[in-house]
């Protein structure tokens, strides 16, 4: 790209992005991200989030594998496939406790757990027999079954573009799976922070979501998007029980 001014990314508080005579070629001369043409000024921050917003809102389907901590303790990871509609499937292990294979569609949440993750959630040794190896099925408000839809709504495209990027600032330059990214930190709740990979070549897709710091923590990695129509996530075919509320732990 002949004329191209190489830049490298460094960040001080109220500033978002600076160009340097330093060899890292990254946003300012990329097709994704540059603003007008190549040496012209470097985007900010929420030009940027912006940018990836609207590739965004053009993908179909995601693949994520997540890592989500709530306030209470509980916490659960695994690889989601969240559809067009937002509608989340995977295999879940919920630490110390077993594994299960998930379903969110809609206001419904279908679970098939393992044995440990049956007599976790189930106090009746009645109600985990009758629901072994089948579909239990709770209303996604549940709170029993919080970490379910919580990852399941932090790992959906859309999510991060929720934010105030008015804080936003450029940490600094990175790769991701050998891929070049733009590093950016954002405030969050309760005094932790957002730190967030942004694709610098190609689609500006984010490709990486940290949280830490306040009181959940979260992990996305190995982000993968498809503007493509994949198929949806529906409810199982058969084998559905409702989770009775009696026979679930408190």
């Amino acid at each position: 790209m002949h004329g191209c001014v190489t830049s490298s990314y460094t960040s001080t508080p109220g500033d978002i992005i600076r160009t340097s005579r330093f060899a890292l070629p990254m946003l300012v001369c990329t097709a994704s991200l540059a603003v007008t043409a190549c040496g012209s000024s470097a985007p900010t921050a929420a030009e940027v989030f912006d940018k990836s917003r609207k590739a965004t809102e053009r993908v179909r389907s995601a693949t994520v594998t997540a890592s989500l901590k709530l306030e209470d303790g509980r916490s659960v990871q695994g690889r989601l496939f969240i559809d067009a509609q937002g509608n989340c499937e995977g295999e879940l292990i919920f630490p110390r406790a077993g594994a299960a294979h998930v379903l969110v569609v809609g206001a419904r949440v279908y679970i098939k757990g393992d044995d440990g993750y049956l007599e976790s959630v189930f106090q009746e040794p009645g109600e985990r027999d009758r629901l072994r190896g089948s579909w239990a099925d709770f209303e996604a408000s549940d709170p029993l079954i919080r970490p379910v839809t919580a990852v399941c709504e932090a790992s959906r495209p859309m999510a991060p573009f929720a934010l105030d990027r008015s804080a936003t600032v450029l940490d600094s330059a990175s790769h991701v799976d050998t891929r070049p990214v733009a590093v950016f930190k954002t405030p969050g709740a309760g005094g932790g922070t957002i730190t967030e990979s942004v694709a610098a070549e190609g689609k500006p897709y984010i490709v990486a979501r940290n949280e830490f710091g306040g009181p959940t923590s979260l992990n996305l990695s190995g982000m993968a998007y498809s503007t493509s129509t994949e198929r949806p996530v529906g409810a199982p075919a058969q084998g559905v029980l409702p989770a009775h509320r009696g026979g679930v732990v408190a």
